[in-house]
């Protein structure tokens, strides 16, 4: 894998536990040597823009320039309950907290209160490592692009709204062969076996997302979307390792996408040897089927003189959501 990414959660949801995710990257840091450290995300609003740029850059010290900076303006309003703050004003609070994280970490001095100080320490990365940005919004990706930063999509959106939220982000000037996508993922040793251990999860989630109505208020997918065998078939990616890389394959010559992003907990609902057998799976199966798909079919485009996007040069991440 070329990545590791943490997810911020609190309150411990569905009995798991939800490990503070700076922390934890410094520990996985210090356990690694190559592989990237991400977050996806961090709700900035919650943040205090100077102990952030602190703690990234050290983060980014110890590891060695390896980390990943994924970032969001947050939607769970109990969260924003919960530290005191507004909800509907969590737009411009990212915004600030953005343009300040940024300047802590590029400028010499800042102004601190009557003071101007350095931020210290300055990021391995220069200016800053990349920084990936969370909507589910095509003019909020379009911001993201006008920013300099790179869209990241979700693992919840369905394919129509992956569509809408990466061409708003490149018709804005945005790079699409950067760009992260996460799936909810499960690989079996059949089709079969892979469905049978998806399906608990799949009811569970698709349950709760028709209940709460948030998915189709917020365009990320469509109530037809959010039944579970559709849900499974076209925004989760389920099967054998022949299959999954199949439609990885697919949806990366549509999109062209930078990375994909496995999703393996369900949010918790998956069983941990579930999870763990997807992780082996798709490492030592379904991503060397990727990689001689890419081969094949670029020898047979070559006569051809077509573009083929570059499959060898995406990048596969795990995406750790609580434990």
């Amino acid at each position: 894998y070329d990545g590791l990414w943490l997810n911020e959660e609190h309150f411990g949801q569905n009995s798991r536990t939800c490990l503070s995710p700076i922390p934890l990257a410094t520990a996985l840091a210090m356990r690694t040597r190559t592989i990237r450290i991400g977050f996806s995300v961090l709700v900035l609003p919650l943040f205090e823009p100077i102990r952030l740029a602190e703690e990234i850059a050290t983060l980014d010290v110890l590891s060695e320039g390896r980390v990943d900076m994924g970032v969001s303006r947050g939607n769970t309003s109990r969260y924003f309950e919960a530290w005191g703050l507004s909800y509907d004003d969590r737009s411009a609070a990212f915004a600030s907290c953005f343009d300040r994280l940024i300047r802590h970490w590029t400028e010499p001095k800042v102004a601190v209160g009557s003071r101007t100080e350095s931020i210290e320490p300055k990021c391995v990365q220069r200016p800053h490592p990349p920084v990936y940005v969370a909507t589910y919004r095509e003019e909020g990706a379009a911001w993201v692009a006008e920013h300099g930063c790179t869209l990241f999509q979700g693992s919840q959106q369905s394919v129509d709204s992956l569509r809408r939220c990466i061409g708003a982000f490149k018709n804005a000037g945005g790079d699409a062969a950067k760009v992260p996508v996460g799936r909810f993922v499960v690989v079996g040793e059949t089709d079969e076996a892979a469905r049978v251990a998806a399906r608990p999860a799949a009811e569970k989630l698709t349950a709760g997302y028709r209940r709460t109505g948030e998915q189709v208020k917020r365009r990320i997918s469509t109530e037809d979307e959010l039944d579970t065998e559709r849900w499974m078939n076209e925004v989760a990616i389920i099967g054998s390792p022949q299959t999954v890389a199949t439609h990885i394959a697919a949806l990366h010559a549509e999109l062209g996408f930078g990375s994909i992003q496995l999703v393996t907990g369900f949010l918790g609902n998956l069983p941990q040897a579930d999870v763990i057998r997807t992780i082996e799976l798709f490492a030592k199966e379904a991503r060397p089927r990727l990689q001689a798909m890419s081969a094949q079919a670029e020898r047979g485009l070559a006569v051809a003189g077509e573009c083929l996007p570059a499959l060898q040069q995406l990048h596969c991440v795990v995406w750790c959501i609580g434990s």
